[in-house]
Formats: C-alpha cells, sequence, structure tokens
C-alpha cells in the first residue's frame, strides 16, 4: 500500500469491543507489591546482610594477610635450617600452628555468620 492509498476498516476488522481486555493501573501485576511483603523490613534484612558480609571479608583479608606473614616466617626458618632435624622442627612447628591459625579463623568466620543468622 502507497501513501495515496488509504485503508478502510470494515466492522470485522475491528475488535469486538466486549472482548477486549482492559485494565486498571491496581491490576498492574509489574508495579503492585506482593502481598504480605514489606519493602522495609527487606530492604533492613538486606542492609544487615552487607554488614556482616563486610566483616567476614574483612576478617578473612585480615586473616590472609597473617598467614602470608607467617608463611614468609617458615620459608625463613627452613632456609636457616642446617639439620634434618631443624628443618623437621620448623616444619613440625609450622603445621601445628597452621592448624591452629585455621581453626581460629574458622571460629570468628562461624560466630559472625551466626551473628547475622539472629
Amino acid at each position: 500500500m502507497d501513501d495515496t492509498q488509504t485503508k478502510t476498516t470494515t466492522k470485522k476488522d475491528r475488535p469486538d469491543s466486549s472482548k477486549v481486555e482492559t485494565r486498571s493501573s491496581n491490576a498492574d501485576t509489574r508495579t503492585a507489591p506482593l502481598p504480605g511483603f514489606d519493602t522495609m523490613q527487606a530492604f533492613r534484612q538486606g542492609a544487615l546482610n552487607l554488614e556482616h558480609w563486610i566483616s567476614t571479608s574483612q576478617d578473612l583479608t585480615r586473616f590472609a594477610s597473617y598467614r602470608i606473614r607467617k608463611n614468609l616466617e617458615t620459608i625463613d626458618a627452613i632456609a636457616k635450617c642446617r639439620t634434618s632435624e631443624d628443618f623437621i622442627s620448623a616444619v613440625a612447628r609450622a603445621a601445628s600452628d597452621t592448624v591452629h591459625d585455621y581453626a581460629n579463623e574458622y571460629d570468628r568466620v562461624l560466630a559472625i555468620n551466626l551473628a547475622s543468622a539472629q
């Protein structure tokens, strides 16, 4: 159809007005809140979760930094070993310290996460 032609609409081309669905603005499900959903409570819970996530991240960053320093000290202690007994002692001490450090860190992270659950 070019610009000079016009289309005439017949009755059968037009939708039946009884079948046309109309929606009021209140029935729009995209903007209507969920029944029983408290937006402010969700916001407060999200802020609390973020706070605990930040606390956990800070603690894990502190722990990683501490363990890097301890690993460097272990490497230094191993480098200074002169006998096999010195080597075994340095490695055993490092292994024991590592296990204790990770157990303590697990307890700290668990405490932070338990606090967030309350």
